[in-house]
């Protein structure tokens, strides 16, 4: 850890150059954020281009003016666990009883913490640790290399980068932008930062001929007809990448090309030179001339991580620790390796890729298995760094610790690292004969953890769960798939269908025999999977969603006539029927009973705020504005103010993107009632353009912008977004949303008479009022 007058990484990169516009700003960032207003600065570039030395230029001067620096990496070649970056930051954090305790989940397996019950209360307990922690001393924090980061980490990042403004604390995050794709997590993320953080954006660009011509100089003095050859081969040959400039400078001057003549610096022959050498062979080269021990067992470490731990490079590679150091010194004095008095890491991921890739296949397994014996026989073993190296030795161990690191995973509720784990001990599992309705549990826990990050994958997932649960004979895991099935098919907007699937789903449970019903409860514990408790209130939720409230109404008041008393069983990660008492609120609205749709939302409310889905405890809030305050009690604004108070207290408190969503959505009648209409557009367009597959999300977007284009004058804006929502007024109801169906009916209705086109208008009122005799509201 750096602390107060330590220069981090000392020695590891020469003299920034080219910078000057990026390091003012980092500066200006720095200052304010001394002032105690707080912020993020997202840094990226390609590999090479320099972003870690831009950071810890900044570093350096804030741990001069008194800042406490934390740094969490994140690694390419290497399973990064949940939370990887804020644990390793975390692991250098101060212990101190005054300051809230840190969380198990975003710590080193080694270090107690607090078991919390959610990510929100995960979250919540990291944000008061550092705002603590910032009072204390000024705070930097960098996370390098978000590009590999795990989701979780991505998620812990935006609700801390909203909380800064307040706080003396900076915000740093390097990416490679060249390795973000549309599929990529960073890819939406970026600009949501930007939006919701007001983060600062720099985009490194190549160094010009100017910015090389000052790098050349500060490496060696030469005649100024040496440095203009000089800078136009490395213009030519490195591209204004900073990071091949260096190696390839290095290269010259250990291939005597640039040489020490006296007390003065020559140059020699550059045309020898012939094609420019790739930076692989640049990096092989400087190897090869430390000699082939060397060279081998500096793949070893290359094989054990970017980080060189002597302890496991000694026992992976068999040589002695005296004889290692040795190496270690030629390696630095290469610059393959650069140490600090905590640890040693390469130079850089593409020296360490580059030692990687030059080694057998087969001696890199064997490797990779020595390393995961001996990290498996650690007193606290990481199970991911287990399972990766067990994985790359094809190891018939893998998948066991492929399970374990999913369910630590699970555990911090970092549910997509879980998914990755979970489905990549599926394949080995299976050549290893594990059972086919073992298979299919995993694939529904899988579909499970991913169902609000990837619905229609979801349900591709558990297509193949049921063909398992077929060719096993297995009616419980038959029926448990069908009703997550439902489940996922209301996600993304097939309410038909997945109410069906949810009945019979609901109905085959209901006809298992004893036997199969205590085997299936007890998988479900197992699994963390809840069926019973769970599904039948998303049935309930589903059918008052889409306006059939005698059947909402009946069966959730059945349900909730049973619903077993607190505390909710800590294997479950949803609430018992707490879906059911949120469709409830809309039957009491819908049917004319405020009173009884207000405390059946804060029933709902209280129930999932029991398992920590706080973005669920916010769309509840949302919808007892939206059902039953607007409608019942227009003008009790200080009811209104609370509900948003409400919610605008939980938005810190998850990352996920539905939540703007739901901002936009039901808020957007009140800030249309306010006359805030170009702040509701512009949310609006945010949530679209996020693209979510999650069908309720983008409803309440729709709708939202349908009211706002018609009252703006935007007939066809307004048309585009009815019919993305209710495509006819002949369209039958129990297809969509039914209030979202209502509002764009009305829509629909008043864009016409705006027109002129009463025929039209009356077609649509028409449907209106045949969609509420439908429904009995």
């Amino acid at each position: 850890m750096h602390t107060t007058g330590s220069a981090p990484f000392a020695g590891a990169a020469p003299a920034l150059v080219g910078r000057n516009r990026e390091l003012t700003t980092l500066c200006a960032t720095w200052d304010t954020a001394l002032a105690g207003h707080g912020g993020l600065v997202l840094i990226g570039g390609e590999a090479g281009i320099g972003k870690t030395a831009l950071a810890e230029a900044l570093l350096a001067q804030a741990a001069v003016q008194g800042a406490l620096v934390l740094v969490g990496h994140c690694y390419d070649l290497s399973e990064t666990p949940s939370y990887g970056p804020w644990r390793e930051l975390f692991a250098r954090a101060p212990r101190d009883a005054a300051l809230p305790a840190l969380p198990t989940a975003v710590l080193p397996l080694e270090r107690d913490g607090a078991v919390l019950a959610s990510q929100g209360a995960i979250f919540a307990r990291v944000r008061a640790f550092l705002a603590a922690l910032a009072v204390r001393q000024p705070l930097v924090l960098l996370l390098e290399d978000l590009h590999w980061a795990d989701p979780a980490s991505l998620d812990l990042l935006r609700v801390v980068a909203r909380d800064l403004a307040d706080t003396p604390l900076l915000l740093l995050a390097t990416y490679r932008a060249d390795e973000i794709d549309r599929r990529h997590p960073l890819y939406a993320l970026l600009p949501a930062l930007v939006r919701e953080a007001r983060a600062t954006r720099l985009d490194l660009c190549a160094l010009d001929e100017s910015a090389l011509r000052m790098l050349v100089r500060g490496w060696r003095a030469l005649a100024d007809a040496d440095t203009d050859r000089l800078t136009a081969y490395l213009l030519e040959r490195a591209d204004g990448n900073p990071f091949f400039a260096l190696e390839l400078l290095r290269a010259l001057g250990e291939e005597g090309r640039l040489r020490r003549d006296g007390d003065r610096w020559r140059l020699g022959n550059l045309d020898e030179q012939g094609v420019p050498p790739l930076l692989r062979q640049v990096i092989d080269g400087r190897v090869d001339r430390l000699g082939a021990a060397t060279q081998r067992l500096l793949a070893v470490a290359a094989v054990l991580g970017q980080e060189v731990s002597l302890d496991l490079w000694t026992t992976v590679s068999g040589e002695p620790v005296a004889f290692l150091l040795d190496v270690l010194e030629r390696a630095l004095d290469a610059h393959v390796l650069v140490a600090t008095p905590e640890r040693t890491r390469f130079a850089h991921a593409l020296v360490r890729a580059a030692l990687y890739e030059g080694t057998l296949p087969a001696r890199r397994r064997d490797w990779h298995r020595r390393a995961g014996e001996a990290l498996a026989a650690l007193p606290h073993p990481d199970p991911d760094a287990v399972a990766y190296h067990f994985q790359q030795a094809r190891d018939a161990r893998a998948p066991e610790w492929l399970l374990r690191a999913g369910e630590r995973a699970q555990h911090a509720y970092a549910w997509l690292t879980a998914a990755d784990r979970y489905e990549a001990a599926l394949p080995l599992l299976a050549a290893g004969g594990v059972t086919a309705d073992e298979r299919g549990w995993q694939l529904v826990r899988i579909a499970r953890l991913r169902r609000y990050a990837d619905p229609r994958g979801c349900l591709v997932v558990l297509d193949e769960a049921a063909r398992l649960a077929a060719t096993a004979g297995n009616r419980a895991l038959a029926a448990c798939i069908r009703c997550h099935q439902g489940v996922h098919r209301c996600h993304i907007g097939n309410y038909p269908a997945g109410i069906a699937d949810m009945a019979a789903g609901a109905d085959a449970l209901d006809a298992l025999p004893a036997a199969d019903r205590a085997r299936l409860q007890e998988r479900q514990r197992q699994l963390g999977v809840a069926v019973d408790e769970y599904l039948r209130g998303s049935l309930v939720l589903a059918l008052a969603e889409v306006g059939r409230y005698a059947e909402a109404g009946a069966m959730g008041a059945r349900l909730v006539a049973a619903l077993p008393a607190p505390p909710v069983p800590d294997w479950l990660d949803d609430a018992p029927y707490a879906d059911a008492w949120a469709g409830l609120g809309r039957v009491h609205a819908a049917l004319g009973r405020p009173a009884e749709a207000r405390r059946a939302f804060e029933r709902a409310a209280d129930l999932y705020r029991a398992v920590g889905h706080h973005n669920l405890v916010f769309g509840t809030a949302l919808a007892q504005l939206a059902w039953v305050e607007l409608p019942y009690a227009t003008t009790d604004l200080a009811a209104r103010r609370d509900l948003l108070a409400q919610a605008a207290a939980l938005t810190g408190r998850t990352a996920s993107a539905g939540v703007k969503a739901h901002h936009m959505g039901e808020p957007a009648r009140l800030l249309y009632l306010e006359g805030r209409w170009a702040a509701a557009r512009q949310e609006a367009e945010a949530v679209l353009g996020l693209d979510l597959e999650t069908h309720i999300m983008t409803c309440f977007a729709l709708t939202g912008m349908a009211t706002l284009a018609g009252a703006q004058g935007d007939p066809a804006l307004g048309w585009a977004t009815v019919r993305a929502l209710v495509a006819a007024p002949d369209a039958a109801p129990g297809n969509v949303l039914f209030q979202d169906g209502l509002a764009a009916q009305r829509g629909a209705a008043g864009l016409a008479l705006d027109a002129g086109d009463l025929p039209t208008a009356r077609a649509w009122l028409a449907a209106h009022d045949r969609w509420l005799a439908w429904s009995g509201n």
